[in-house]
């Protein structure tokens, strides 16, 4: 049971991290906005309140 629990909130501070891909070799260089997944807001929200 304690494992699951660290599982998740490693997964959860996992998701603040952003990947960025290296462009595709078909030569569109167009820049992706950045997504912010509910796990981030919710992370940003909580952080503000306490």
């Amino acid at each position: 049971m304690a494992d699951e629990k660290k599982a998740q909130q490693a997964s959860k501070k996992g998701a603040k991290k952003i990947i960025k891909k290296a462009p595709v070799k078909g030569g569109k260089k167009r820049k992706r906005s950045r997504k912010e997944s509910y796990a981030i807001y919710i992370y940003k929200v909580m952080k503000q309140v306490h």
